[in-house]
C-alpha cells in the first residue's frame, strides 16, 4: 500500500544510493572497473528498483530495472565501460533522483523518462534526455531563495572562521591554498565513505589516533600512515594496522612518519597494489572475525564464571 509515510523512508533510502550510483560512477570512470565496487553499485540500482515496484513507482522502477541491465551488461564484459557510457549512467542517476523527488513532493519533473529508457537499453546517450518546464523553472527560482535562523548563520560564520584559520595555518608553512580541500558534513554514510575515493594515502592524526576513521579509510582501500606513542589513544591505528599485517606503515618518529608516507606517495604500482587488496586483508583478519571473537568472549565468560 502506498502510503505518504512509506513515500518518505523511501526519499530517505533513495538519497543515500543515488549519492552511492552517482560518486561510484565518477569513480569508475577514473580508476576503471573495481568488481567489489561494481557489486555495490548494481546493489543501490538493485534496492531502489525493488522498493519502487513495492511502492508502485512504475517510471522509477522501470529506470532503475534498466539501470541495473545495463550494469550487469559491463559486469559481463558485453559492455565497454566508456567515458559516453559513464554520461548515461549519471544522466539516468538524474532521472532516479527527479522522479523520487517527484513521488516524495509532487509536480512536474524536467526529464525526459522515455529518452532515458531508451538510451539505457540502446547503450547510447540520448540528445535530449532533460525537457526543462515552466514549473521546474518556478521551483529553481523557489529554490533560490534560502531561509535560515540567526543561530544557523552565526554557525556558517564560526565554521568559514575556522577554514580561514585553518587555510592561513598551512600556507604559513609554504602550503597553497589551492592544494587543500575543506569538506564539509556529508550526512550520509554512504556518502560520507564515498569521500574515500577522492583519497590515495590517509595520514592519522597524533597525538590522538583515528580509530573508526582509520577502518573505514583501510576498509574503502585507502592506506594509513600513522605515528604511535606511549598512550592508548596514541597507538590504535597502529594495532588496526599490526591486525591487517601493515605495522610498516607505522613511524617512529616525526621524520620516519614523512618519509613513510612520501615514499608510499611516490610509488604508484605498490601504493595501487596495496590500494586493491585493503578490503580483502581487513576482511580476512581477526578485525572482521566475529566467529572467534565470539567465542573468545564466551571462552572468558566461562572462565569468570568457574572462577566465582
Amino acid at each position: 500500500m502506498k502510503t505518504r509515510k512509506y513515500i518518505e523512508i523511501f526519499a530517505r533510502e533513495a538519497e543515500e544510493h543515488l549519492q552511492l550510483l552517482r560518486q561510484g560512477f565518477l569513480v569508475m570512470e577514473k580508476d576503471g572497473l573495481v568488481p567489489e565496487r561494481l557489486h555495490a553499485l548494481l546493489r543501490s540500482a538493485h534496492t531502489l528498483k525493488g522498493s519502487a515496484r513495492m511502492l508502485d513507482l512504475g517510471q522509477l522502477g522501470q529506470v532503475a530495472h534498466d539501470l541495473e541491465t545495463l550494469l550487469k551488461e559491463v559486469e559481463s564484459g558485453s559492455r565497454t565501460l566508456t567515458p559516453a557510457l559513464t554520461d548515461l549512467l549519471l544522466v539516468a542517476t538524474d532521472a532516479l533522483e527527479a522522479l523520487t523527488a517527484q513521488a516524495h513532493s509532487g509536480g512536474e519533473i524536467a526529464v525526459n523518462v522515455d529518452a532515458v529508457l531508451e538510451g539505457l537499453k540502446t547503450g547510447v546517450l540520448p540528445e535530449h534526455p532533460a525537457l526543462p518546464t515552466p514549473r521546474a523553472a518556478e521551483e529553481k527560482a523557489e529554490r533560490d531563495t534560502v531561509r535560515a535562523s540567526v543561530a544557523k548563520l552565526d554557525q556558517m560564520v564560526n565554521l568559514l572562521g575556522e577554514m580561514f584559520i585553518v587555510r592561513r595555518m598551512f600556507e604559513e608553512r609554504g602550503i597553497a591554498r589551492g592544494r587543500i580541500d575543506l569538506l564539509g558534513h556529508v550526512p550520509a554514510l554512504t556518502g560520507h565513505l564515498g569521500q574515500y575515493a577522492r583519497l590515495d594515502i590517509a595520514l592519522d592524526t597524533f597525538p590522538y589516533n583515528g580509530t573508526t576513521t582509520t577502518c573505514e579509510a583501510l576498509w574503502m582501500g585507502v592506506p594509513v600512515v600513522t605515528w604511535p606513542q606511549s598512550r592508548v589513544v596514541s597507538r590504535q591505528t597502529f594495532a588496526l594496522l599490526s591486525a591487517i599485517g601493515l605495522p610498516e606503515l607505522a613511524a617512529t618518529d616525526a621524520e620516519d612518519y614523512v618519509r613513510i608516507a612520501v615514499e608510499l606517495a611516490g610509488d604508484a604500482e605498490r601504493l595501487k597494489e596495496m590500494r586493491v587488496g585493503l578490503r580483502a586483508r581487513m576482511r580476512d583478519s581477526v578485525l572482521c572475525d566475529v566467529a572467534g571473537a565470539t567465542r573468545h568472549l564466551e571462552h572468558t565468560l566461562f572462565d569468570l564464571a568457574r572462577q566465582a
